[in-house]
């Protein structure tokens, strides 16, 4: 899968972000944060980045994220797209049980409302986990698409 980050701060100095390394290049600096702080980076239409925004911060071990807030956060920025992204501070970058289960709620309730989960990210020290990669935004959007066939409702 392709997207791209533009940092629309500065337009001399735009980051390009073609696979999950170049978003973790572009949030490592989550690596080092020592209590667990939970992103959603919000595009428009055409892939640029609108705004990163934090929406959870959390423990040293686990952060409560709602999908009101993710929505909330798509809706006030009219995001087309999003990245989710989230760091763990023992620097291991596997997926939790819960990351799974949150990953793929978000993914659900962001299809409801026509907006694309393009990755979710877990950041750790040196390292990454990417969701895309990994083939699990893929898993849970088909698991949508049959959830809903299955309920003959045309999403």
């Amino acid at each position: 899968m392709d997207f791209r980050i533009y940092e629309v701060n500065d337009p001399q100095h735009e980051i390009y972000a073609h696979n999950a390394k170049e978003v973790y290049d572009y949030l490592e600096q989550y690596s080092k944060a020592d209590k667990e702080i939970f992103m959603v980076l919000c595009f428009n239409a055409k892939n640029r980045l609108i705004e990163c925004v934090p929406v959870s911060f959390g423990t040293v071990d686990c952060s409560a994220v709602y999908p009101r807030e993710i929505i909330r956060e798509c809706i006030r920025t009219s995001a087309s797209s999003v990245i989710l992204a989230h760091n763990h501070p023992t620097g291991d970058p596997e997926p939790s049980t819960q990351d799974k289960a949150i990953t793929k709620r978000l993914v659900w309730c962001l299809k409801m409302i026509d907006i694309k989960t393009l990755d979710h990210i877990i950041i750790g020290q040196g390292r990454y986990y990417s969701f895309c990669d990994n083939g699990l935004i893929f898993d849970y959007e088909r698991a949508f698409c049959d959830f809903t066939r299955r309920l003959d409702i045309d999403i």
